[in-house]
């Protein structure tokens, strides 16, 4: 069985939070995490209740410190041909209870050669890449991201989905979602910096991806048989940093065991790991993982996280009846 958001949340939106509410469904315990994430079960969160661009009339501009340089629209993106690359999204408002998390091939051009053909070289002056989608969200990232940032038009093989950005958005790795723009309306290369959407509201000006692991299985409040092996199985990821371990506990980190990696291709993709255990005693027991990078980095042992505006920075805890 693979699993989808539909095998794991529920439906709904939650502006609060940045992110999809979460309910629990009822539906069985998924046995497997599919790498890549198909395009219908790919986490959607839009603040500004989406957009639905007709490709005939959209059209980007870009500027250049206020001086139009080119535009984008649906015969440029036809011109070109779009490079497939691997990466994983994380919404900054994703948490235990809203794991909003997806990994995709997506396609498109790098933005510093999409620049390069419009003949802007980035210079020192430049302070800020600022987006802003069709639907007036904006999002402002220091101009060091532009040599990284891709444009973006397709997704597993096919046009981006209306939900995901049609008909282009930009990808921004090492940044969470919040900063990666669909449907977008305009790119600008400012000297100036302008506070957007979301750092107006209080969440991390930044927003770089957190060191933070989910367990997806079993579901928190499972009853499990004594004495029968148990797979334990999740997600784990940090952005540009790859997770390099990770370990789970049953006795709050006095001891740990080491997971498997079952799927781990390094920078800006996620990890997927796996730890069959067997419960020896009847009781509640509770596990919690911790998420290691190659730069050290590791996540913090309070399950909840500690600064839920700067992104989830957690080892999930799950707590399970053993009878």
């Amino acid at each position: 069985m693979t699993l989808t958001r539909r095998a794991l949340l529920g439906s709904g939106t939650a502006l609060a939070t940045g992110c999809d509410a979460v309910v629990l469904d009822q539906e069985p315990v998924p046995e497997t995490i599919e790498p890549i994430t198909s395009n219908e079960d790919f986490y959607v969160y839009s603040c500004c209740f989406g957009a639905d661009p007709d490709p005939a009339t959209w059209a980007c501009p870009i500027t250049d410190r206020g001086v139009p340089i080119g535009t984008l629209d649906a015969a440029w993106l036809a011109a070109h041909a779009a490079t497939p690359f691997e990466h994983t999204l994380q919404c900054i408002g994703s948490t235990p209870t809203n794991i909003a998390i997806s990994n995709a091939i997506f396609g498109g051009i790098r933005l510093v050669d999409v620049l390069a053909e419009f003949g802007v070289a980035v210079d020192p002056s430049i302070v800020q890449l600022y987006l802003v989608g069709v639907d007036d969200y904006d999002a402002g990232m220091p101009a060091s991201d532009i040599e990284k940032a891709w444009l973006v038009w397709e997704m597993n093989g096919v046009p981006l989905p209306v939900a995901h950005g049609f008909p282009a958005r930009l990808i921004i790795p090492g940044r969470y979602g919040v900063k990666n723009v669909k449907w977008l309306a305009s790119i600008a290369l400012l000297s100036e910096p302008i506070v957007d959407y979301w750092t107006e509201r209080g969440w991390d000006a930044e927003a770089q991806y957190q060191c933070n692991g989910f367990i997806v299985a079993p579901v928190p409040g499972s009853t499990v048989p004594n004495h029968q092996a148990l797979a334990y199985f999740g997600i784990a990821y940090a952005g540009e940093d790859p997770v390099t371990s990770v370990e789970i506990t049953f006795d709050d980190f006095a001891t740990t065991e080491r997971a498997t990696l079952d799927y781990a291709p390094g920078a800006n993709r996620w990890v997927l790991w796996s730890f069959v255990w067997t419960p020896r005693r009847e009781g509640v027991v509770t596990a919690q993982i911790r998420v290691t990078t190659a730069s050290g980095a590791v996540s913090s042992e309070n399950p909840a996280g500690t600064n839920y505006l700067a992104g989830y920075d957690g080892g999930m805890a799950v707590e399970i009846t053993v009878a």
